[in-house]
């Protein structure tokens, strides 16, 4: 988030009444991803510092970023309210459930009627607490093949990835093609049940064309350099 933006957009909303500004009680709300189109960490700490000096909440997905090495995301002492996915595949793998968390007790206790007519799943509860232990570990490899697989395509192929310089759970790259490309790529990687090919403009990704290769949803263990060699190699036969 661009926080020139983000202030325009608030100021905009306040001048058409939409937003309150001055009033403790707003219950105005910005919800967003601690990584942006999943390629590009998010400031947290800044977004949130600035919202909240304009009575706005802040409510992270997290469902990338849980378990933060760097403890920039996924944080309750900045983001008011953080959510999260642990269907498959993700940083917490339950292939099934979420959460709902926060660190404002009068958040929680306003929340109180609302989570009893929520009831989780025993089996899913206690994955969620196992598979924990397993985040830090889970999230690091992951960012650290993308920020890999980022510079080799960067220095070995004729593509241009954006966010380069940013920690990320995919690789975007630019492309003036992305339906052609997008393909070639969804032929070369075949995953079982889960793509890893994204074709661009994309609401979730970027309004830009642009071909995302998701990262993400591949097992750790297919996370070798040489499994990365081989996608710079395919690659390389369409650029």
């Amino acid at each position: 988030i661009d926080l020139d933006n983000l202030y325009e957009s608030i100021i905009s909303s306040s001048e058409n009444n939409l937003v309150d500004l001055d009033d403790e009680n707003n219950k105005s709300a910005l919800f967003l991803t601690s990584f942006a189109a999943y390629t590009a960490e998010q400031d947290m700490k800044a977004i949130c510092d600035f919202a909240h000096k304009n009575n706005i909440l802040v409510v992270e997905d997290a469902s990338g970023a849980i378990g933060d090495y760097e403890n920039r995301l996924a944080n309750g002492d900045y983001s008011d309210i953080i959510i999260g996915s642990t269907g498959s595949p993700k940083i917490v793998n339950v292939e099934d459930g979420g959460f709902i968390t926060t660190n404002d007790e009068t958040l929680f206790e306003k929340s109180n009627l609302l989570l009893k007519t929520m009831k989780a799943s025993n089996i899913t509860s206690c994955g969620i607490y196992n598979e924990l232990d397993y985040a830090e570990e889970n999230l690091k490899r992951t960012i650290d093949a993308c920020s890999s697989l980022k510079e080799k395509i960067e220095k070995e192929t004729n593509f241009s990835v954006f966010h380069g310089d940013k920690r990320g759970i995919n690789v975007i790259m630019e492309t003036d093609d992305p339906k052609s490309l997008s393909y070639k790529l969804r032929q070369e990687f075949v995953l079982d049940s889960h793509g890893m090919i994204t074709k661009c403009p994309n609401y979730n990704r970027l309004k830009e064309k642009a071909v995302a290769i998701e990262i993400k949803n591949l097992d750790l263990s297919c996370l070798t350099y040489d499994n990365l060699d081989e996608m710079i190699f395919v690659l390389n036969k369409f650029d």
